[in-house]
């Protein structure tokens, strides 16, 4: 799924207030150390393919994590109203024949662990083209 979280990352990249938000987006986890806030992407396992009359579409979620260390939660909540203003029904660009079909949020759930805020936000990625 490197084309997905290439298409996220190019997305996010190109949204100037979201990336200036946050000090970067990265897979899975980010590095030792590095300074808040940020945002972390997991792929959620149980992709399903789906025929359709034009092709296959496969059907994809991911849990974007907003974290953040400000105590009163206000920048957690900024940086999340800029992530789904721009992923909230957005059209992605993917390379290798796929094509966005749709994006949709389907989950948000904000919590605050070890000092730290931080709200998941998960959307459904309909991918057309895929083989």
């Amino acid at each position: 799924m490197d084309f997905l979280v290439n298409a996220i990352k190019t997305k996010f990249d190109s949204n100037a207030t979201l990336a200036g938000s946050v000090t970067g987006i990265y897979f899975e986890f980010a590095p030792e150390n590095t300074a808040f806030p940020y945002i972390t992407i997991h792929l959620i396992p149980g992709a399903k393919t789906e025929r359709t009359h034009s092709g296959n579409m496969e059907v994809r979620q991911v849990m974007f994590s907003i974290w953040s260390e400000s105590g009163q939660g206000r920048e957690v909540s900024t940086i999340f109203n800029y992530l789904t203003t721009a992923f909230d029904n957005c059209t992605l660009t993917y390379s290798d024949g796929y094509n966005s079909r749709k994006v949709t949020r389907t989950d948000s759930d904000l919590s605050w662990d070890n000092r730290v805020w931080i709200y998941n936000v998960t959307y459904e990625f309909q991918i057309r083209g895929v083989t």
